[in-house]
């Protein structure tokens, strides 16, 4: 499959710039076990969020992360471990789902992405990052036989696969864009540098997708 042309977008901003204004649903809103550092100096996803979005619901599977943000005053927060309990437990559907750097958590990506169909309606946008299995920023620790990989990820990802795998459960891709995370001793000096030249965006940090959920085909009697 050959790749479409990427154009750089900062993570965040690209979230917040599709969820302003909508109802939001926030999949892994803890971002347990970070919570309370999060909390404490603003970076909470979940925070930003709530500045821009008309409404918005959180889930996580971490009650300890849960319970912080409720004490910290946010509504609509539930504890659930898996998506098929979304539309029974939240009976509404959204028009942003927003799972920033969790397929990369998951043993059953698919299961996941499965059960968030029972929450999207015609118009819903499944808004997915994830971190790029090909990024530059990791090639010189490969050259020297070490690699750096978050202790409880399971996988990286491409476009292609990331593309394929959501297609597979029922959703369309609509947009990718790349993007360059801001965390590293160098970032500050390479990110403007990376952003500037197209033939790097296939190797950047990782992606941004937007996805739309496909309608299921009628079955004939």
């Amino acid at each position: 499959m050959r790749l479409p042309p990427l154009v750089p977008r900062d993570r965040e901003e690209y979230l917040l710039d599709h969820c302003r204004g909508r109802a939001v649903l926030h999949l892994g809103c803890a971002d347990w076990p970070l919570t309370r550092a999060r909390l404490r100096d603003g970076s909470l996803l979940h925070a930003k969020l709530a500045a821009v979005t008309d409404r918005l619901w959180g889930i996580d599977a971490s009650a300890d992360g849960i319970r912080l943000m409720a004490d910290a005053g946010y509504l609509n927060l539930a504890v659930l471990g898996r998506t098929e309990e979304l539309a029974p437990t939240l009976r509404r559907t959204f028009d942003r789902l927003v799972a920033g750097e969790i397929l990369e958590h998951l043993d059953d990506p698919g299961s996941f992405l499965a059960g968030l169909r029972g929450v999207c309606h015609p118009g819903t946008l499944l808004l997915l990052t994830v971190p790029n299995f090909a990024s530059l920023k990791r090639l010189p620790r490969l050259l020297w036989g070490e690699e750096t990989v978050h202790p409880d990820h399971r996988a990286y990802y491409s476009v292609v696969t990331v593309t394929r795998l959501c297609r597979e459960q029922g959703f369309r891709c609509r947009e990718v864009f790349s993007s360059w995370g801001t965390r590293g001793r160098f970032a500050f000096l390479l990110n403007p540098i990376c952003r500037r030249l197209p033939f790097l965006q296939a190797f950047a940090d990782g992606f941004c997708f937007a996805f739309s959920p496909v309608a299921a085909p009628e079955t004939g009697r």
